[in-house]
């Protein structure tokens, strides 16, 4: 009786969950919009719009009782290098966004053995001319990324940043459930759209 219980209580869950699925969107008037979109293989897209800044998270969802409960696929910095043949022992480094626009002006601080010994722009600096073990790259309004190059080989390296707001928008997000609407800990209120 009781494996039977649980097999209802589940089965009416996931009945809820499947008819969440939809596009929810914010009625406020102060420019910023919100959109939630869930999806009935159980993803989710969350995005903000406030004027020139727009940031998506994806990720799952689910169902409890009355909450409903997004959890963000988390992303971080990361590099990619490619052997470079003609580029004869130099290194060349260009740091990116999470979208791949190329960010000209990030500063790097260059280490050897702990000490640092140079900083300055990315763009600016020769690498052929140091010697250097590691590299602390950041921008404003990017999580610094730390990177150890190969040394004596020929590398290109393409850094991508994460914004700050990344990390704001991966963390877990409970939504209690209302009827149509979806309140946010902030207490906005996101509408189901027919």
């Amino acid at each position: 009786m009781a494996l039977l219980s649980a097999c209802h209580c589940f089965g009416q869950q996931w009945g809820r969950g499947k008819s969440m699925a939809g596009y929810y969107l914010n009625d406020s008037s102060t420019g910023t919009m919100y959109a939630l979109k869930l999806n009935t293989d159980s993803t989710f897209v969350y995005s903000i719009n406030a004027g020139m800044m727009i940031d998506t998270v994806v990720g799952k969802w689910s169902v409890a009782r009355n909450k409903l409960l997004l959890n963000p696929e988390v992303s971080g910095n990361y590099h990619e290098k490619e052997f470079c043949n003609p580029c004869k022992g130099e290194t060349f480094i260009t740091v990116y966004d999470e979208e791949g626009g190329t960010i000209e002006l990030a500063s790097v601080e260059v280490y050897e053995k702990g000490l640092r010994v140079k900083s300055g722009f990315i763009n600016s600096l020769d690498f052929s001319t140091l010697s250097f073990d590691s590299l602390k790259i950041e921008h404003l309004g990017f999580q610094s990324y730390s990177l150890t190059p190969e040394y004596g080989t020929s590398w290109v390296y393409r850094v991508y940043l994460r914004s700050d707001l990344s990390e704001q928008m991966e963390q877990k997000r409970i939504l209690k459930i209302k009827k149509s609407r979806l309140i946010t800990e902030s207490r906005l209120i996101l509408r189901k759209q027919r």
